[in-house]
């Protein structure tokens, strides 16, 4: 009877110890995935610098305007924000980025 006991307790200690390895092993791979996790939305969610799509104070050529644009937002007055770049666009303005509303499909952000 003894020895069953003891084999209850072992078998329960055992367990319990595999218990709580599983839960740490889960702890560390929460804890390790989620910056990397966090970092991939980060990136995803990043704009560019205006210089990095030529951005100019002007319409481009054949009339191209941030305001035509798929990637464009309007705020307020003649200003918006933009899918792509970083900070506010005017809609009179124009970059590289430029996708037709009419075609096009906007940018994932």
């Amino acid at each position: 009877m003894k020895d069953m006991q003891s084999l209850n307790f072992l078998s329960s200690r055992r367990g319990a110890l595999v218990r709580g390895a599983t839960a740490l092993a889960a702890i560390a791979v929460t804890v390790i995935g989620a910056p990397a996790a966090q970092a991939a939305d980060a990136k995803k969610k990043a704009k560019a610098a205006k210089e990095d799509f030529f951005f100019q104070e002007e319409p481009g050529e054949n009339g191209k305007r941030c305001e035509t644009c798929v990637n464009f937002e309007p705020t307020v007055a003649d200003k918006g924000t933009c899918a792509l770049l970083e900070g506010e666009v005017c809609k009179n303005c124009y970059c590289q980025g430029w996708t037709d509303k009419k075609t096009g499909k906007k940018a994932n952000t």
